[in-house]
């Protein structure tokens, strides 16, 4: 062993210092110390145990041990990064009879009451999100246990045997002749301790088989007895509230929280503690968390929400996916976000080999939204394929999707798309349908003050100005233009607008003019063309001698957060930044009826009468940014919430790498676009 010279007074063992993941914990825990007190550093490798355990006891020193914490790596699905890990310390004085590092340093923390004072908001967090630390995230996603009973059986059985351990076949005879009036659940556990597997065990008409993943909490919440050797799912049964029986040592055993049936050196000690105590020594003292986006260190609060959204991320993405009509340049980015325990997302354009596929191997089809036909959705339903619509998020990059600037975002909708209002989707019919708590509506109003401070739009491009460029005196009138052809004009709802697209018909961004113009004869008018439009990379185009009979003045590459925040008003046909004007506090008079339109918010030109509910701004929010919209961090590639992403945009604005980057992949897609490409 070598003194390490990154971390003062401290002896790193080499398999340790060859695992760069579980070096970052180390180091995070050195960093943490109080004191930098002199200490041995070791994995939870056996014989690394033993040799480092031998180091520190001649020292007289304190041994601590890394090893795999309650939240493992999900992400990236092929090569997970774990994002916790458990720091056991071993006191000199305890290191001669130390069972094992997790429990040896549960037992002289709880003896010896060095840990934070009980916070029950720990065990709460745990219940609330349901989940189960120290086990693996099952592949496939697990079942209730309901699927497991017969209909005869009636409620749970108030018995299950987890059949973990040599001990496995005893237990579940003991238990069986114990309760032999009761149906038993045989809870299979896989090879890396899943929940529901295989039984190997020959099983009695009294067992009822648990061979496949089952969902835990369904399991425990159930059941009034949990019988097992050592698994670590007992520790989430007592969150359950179930009362759970040991036939080893399992690290949470001999507290005074298990019914233990063999002997546990730490029981004679007498220390019997509450699970909340339990939980906060373990959970807040001995386990770190680092986020895997930045590698800043995380508190349990955080680690376990971000624990959550991950395992939710990976239920989403239950099957393959094929996308069909993505771009190109999106493929890495909607890949990210599509990756399934099950294998990649593909991406094929051919719709007839992409329906043959997902027919035979139970895929998902993901269209992007354009190329979602009626006929193609209804040859699905016929031939019993999943299928959605998916489209760029509300929150995209840095730079313009026409330009070759890859999306963090995207939305996936069974019923449309957010865009199309002539018929329901999925944001639709949240916002009709569904009820926020106060704490969904206080991140919200917190997301869009971030998203506010930090001056962020869809697509952040364009110069920021300290130039005013609305008079005072009068009213101010920002009017955005949109891309003529694109579908959130020819699938929006609109009586003063012509948004069909049908041959002839006047230019959308010159009928708005006049329209804003006609309703607004003493305004300053500012018309800023859409910026797709202006780098002639979408149609749409107004000549500026026409647009000058309207306008007071045209703007082209000013920010549009500037805009936004010296304007009055924004008019506009269905345009996002109607959105973040009402994000800002700005009126919005909407021509459309995009999907902010219709509840209450704006000065609708149009109606629906699918949308009733009257609704606030930061219910808005929630339901677009954190409820519909998904989001890839650009830099990791990993599934991220919307918070992530505000600082990752903000980070890249200002990255002059990007910007470079960004400027030639939008000569590209001009150069290209100019001969045909």
């Amino acid at each position: 062993m070598a003194t390490s010279p990154d971390m003062r007074n401290l002896q790193i063992a080499p398999l340790l210092r060859r695992d760069a993941t579980a070096m970052t914990f180390a180091r995070q825990w050195a960093e943490g110390r109080p004191v930098a007190s002199p200490a041995v550093m070791c994995n939870g490798d056996t014989g690394e145990i033993v040799r480092s355990a031998q180091t520190a006891y001649r020292s007289g020193v304190t041994l601590a041990v890394v090893l795999p914490g309650p939240f493992p790596g999900l992400w990236p699905l092929r090569a997970p990064t774990p994002f916790s890990a458990v720091v056991a310390r071993v006191h000199h004085i305890d290191l001669p009879h130390m069972q094992a590092p997790l429990t040896t340093a549960l037992a002289a923390a709880l003896a010896n009451e060095t840990y934070a004072p009980a916070d029950p908001s720990v065990a709460e967090q745990i219940r609330a999100l349901r989940l189960t630390p120290f086990l693996p995230a099952p592949v496939p996603q697990p079942e209730p246990v309901e699927a497991f009973l017969a209909d005869n059986t009636g409620a749970t059985p108030a018995v299950a045997v987890l059949l973990d351990g040599k001990g496995a076949a005893e237990r579940l005879a003991r238990v069986s002749a114990d309760n032999p009036e009761a149906p038993i659940l045989a809870v299979g556990i896989g090879p890396d301790g899943t929940l529901g597997a295989a039984i190997a065990i020959d099983l009695s008409a009294q067992c009822i088989a648990v061979d496949r993943p089952v969902d835990a909490w369904s399991l425990f919440t159930g059941a009034k007895e949990i019988h097992l050797g050592d698994h670590p799912a007992g520790l989430t049964a007592l969150f359950a509230g179930a009362a759970v029986i040991t036939d080893g040592r399992p690290f949470y055993a001999g507290f005074g929280l298990t019914e233990d049936g063999s002997i546990i050196p730490w029981r004679d000690a007498g220390i019997e503690v509450d699970l909340d105590t339990f939980a906060t020594a373990l959970f807040t003292g001995l386990c770190l968390y680092r986020s895997p986006y930045d590698g800043r260190a995380l508190t349990f609060a955080q680690a376990a929400d971000l624990y959550r959204f991950l395992l939710d991320r990976r239920a989403e993405n239950d099957r393959p996916a094929i996308c069909v009509g993505v771009k190109w340049w999106n493929h890495r980015g909607i890949g990210a976000l599509l990756d399934s325990p099950a294998g990649p997302a593909r991406f094929i354009d051919d719709f007839d080999k992409a329906l043959a596929i997902a027919s035979a191997d139970g895929s998902r089809i993901c269209f992007w939204a354009a190329q979602m036909t009626e006929e193609r959705a209804a040859t699905c339903e016929a031939a019993g394929v999943d299928h959605v619509r998916l489209e760029d998020g509300f929150l995209r990059s840095v730079g313009l999707g026409a330009a070759l600037a890859r999306g963090a975002s995207a939305a996936f909708d069974r019923r449309g798309i957010y865009f199309d209002a002539t018929r329901p989707s999925d944001l639709e019919w949240m916002i009709e349908h569904v009820d926020l708590t106060e704490a969904e509506i206080a991140r919200a109003r917190a997301l869009r003050e971030r998203i506010v401070a930090a001056r962020l739009t869809k697509y952040n491009v364009g110069r920021a100005s300290d130039d005013p460029v609305f008079p005072k005196g009068k009213t101010g009138i920002l009017v955005p233009g949109q891309v003529a052809d694109d579908a959130g004009i020819l699938k929006t709802l609109s009586t003063t607008i012509d948004c069909s697209g049908r041959e002839g018909a006047e230019n959308v961004n010159q009928q708005l003019l006049k329209a804003a113009r006609g309703r607004n004869p003493d305004a300053y008018i500012v018309f800023k063309p859409h910026p797709d439009v202006e780098a002639d990379l979408r149609k749409g185009k107004v000549p500026p001698d026409i647009a000058a009979r309207y306008a007071d003045r045209i703007v082209t590459d000013i920010d549009i957060v500037d805009l936004l925040e010296q304007c009055d008003r924004v008019e506009t046909i269905s345009s996002l930044s109607g959105f973040e004007a009402l994000m800002r506090g700005k009126p919005a008079t909407v021509h459309g009826m995009p999907f902010y339109a219709g509840w209450g918010l704006s000065d609708d030109l149009a109606s629906s009468p699918r949308r009733t509910r009257k609704r606030s701004i930061d219910d808005l929010v929630h339901f677009a940014l954190v409820a519909y919209a998904r989001y890839i961090d650009p830099v990791t590639l990993l599934p991220c919430p919307p918070e992530m992403l505000v600082e990752r945009l903000t980070t890249l604005r200002g990255n002059r790498r990007h910007a470079v980057t960004y400027a030639i992949a939008k000569f590209i897609s001009w150069f290209g676009r100019k001969i045909g490409l």
